[in-house]
């Protein structure tokens, strides 16, 4: 297979339920890799046989075949035509062209796909994840990887932007409120018992109008995470750990802070990191590290993905957290440049991106708690 040529690198099979997902791991590597997707490929097929392309893109003109699987691929007229195309191929080519990816709550696999073959679990590994396995399959099979132009990358990451200010913009418009309340009555529906109530749990009035912009540290058991593990008793750790006064007060024991209070906030988000930081290092404990012990590479690495992560992922400028962390610019600087050469390691990227998404499912949103007061 890696001494042929084809016209793709990389296809992209999937229902029109994960439409979205397929564009965002195409917008990911496309830069890189010639792709197929039939959203952007429309004019290139337009006016042929419908089976007859679809057919050959699958089974002749894609090195690498990536399939977005849920039960109903395959059984729609489209998805038909393309799972027959890859089950044909694999009688000559076997199954190393293929990459599946389960993309439901419940991962899964077609039953005729052998039970060695490995599939790509989205969840666990996120979009930037999935598409560097991609990358990485891609490149097994005889792909030439070509550089991006600075062009291309700014391009990229504007993308990106774009697709951020859209999520934004739903999340605070109506019907992502509407939605996000539509899940959470979901999930507390199919398993209350480790579902935690998403509004604050006011001891009265007056307080609650002390409290009104107030919103819960992390109130919300998402699926696929493991149990909160950053309840009182855990931020209470860090805050003797790291020497008392973390900044929340009384909020601390509440869950609560107050979004317009800036030295609450970043405690709120650094709790969080040391959180999704223990959960990704389990075998540490919190004062570990908070305060690495001297020669624990293992804790020094973990307190650096913390600060990454407060960093990186929620933004925080460098000399914020070089002031409040009481640390030299260098240790900051360094802890930053450690933590992306680690992120080569496609292994390490896969746990990194996971620990930062415990990290930002701790932060959680309070939408009502202004609506129970008034």
């Amino acid at each position: 297979m890696t001494n042929r040529d084809f016209e793709y690198e990389v296809a992209f099979s999937f229902a029109a339920q994960d439409e979205a997902i397929a564009t965002q791991l195409n917008d990911l590597i496309s830069d890189r890799l010639q792709t197929f997707i039939y959203s952007e490929r429309q004019k290139e097929i337009a006016g042929r046989d419908g089976q007859e392309a679809f057919s050959e893109v699958y089974a002749v003109k894609a090195r690498l075949v990536v399939v977005l699987y849920r039960a109903t691929w395959g059984q729609t007229p489209w998805t038909r035509v393309e799972m027959d195309a890859i089950k044909n191929r694999s009688l000559n080519d076997g199954w190393d062209f293929t990459v599946f990816i389960p993309t439901e709550a419940k991962p899964s696999v077609p039953p005729w796909l052998p039970k060695t073959r490995l599939w790509v679990g989205l969840e666990r590994w996120g979009a930037e994840g999935a598409a560097a396995v991609i990358e990485a399959r891609a490149t097994e099979c005889g792909a030439d990887i070509r550089e991006e132009t600075i062009k291309e990358r700014a391009a990229r990451h504007e993308r990106k932007e774009a697709l951020r200010q859209k999520q934004r913009q739903f999340v605070n418009s109506d019907v992502g409120v509407n939605a996000a309340r539509g899940a959470y009555a979901s999930v507390k529906a199919a398993n209350p018992a480790r579902t935690m109530s998403v509004r604050p749990r006011w001891h009265n009035a007056k307080t609650a109008r002390r409290h009104r912009h107030a919103q819960p540290l992390h109130s919300l058991t998402f699926p696929g995470l493991r149990a909160c593990k950053s309840g009182p008793d855990f931020r209470r750790d860090v805050c003797r750990a790291r020497g008392g006064g973390c900044g929340f007060g009384r909020e601390c024991d509440a869950m609560t802070l107050n979004v317009f209070d800036q030295n609450a906030l970043y405690h709120a988000h650094l709790h969080a990191c040391f959180a999704a930081v223990r959960e990704g290092f389990p075998h540490l404990a919190v004062g570990e590290i908070v305060e690495p012990p001297h020669d624990w590479f293992d804790a020094a690495l973990a307190r650096q993905v913390a600060m990454h992560l407060m960093v990186t992922e929620f933004k925080w400028p460098k000399r914020r957290v070089v002031e409040t962390e009481n640390r030299s610019r260098e240790a900051i600087n360094r802890a930053l440049r450690m933590v992306d050469a680690r992120l080569g390691s496609l292994r390490f990227a896969a746990h990194y991106r996971t620990m930062a998404l415990r990290a930002r499912a701790l932060i959680t949103l309070q939408t009502t708690a202004e609506e129970e007061v008034a």
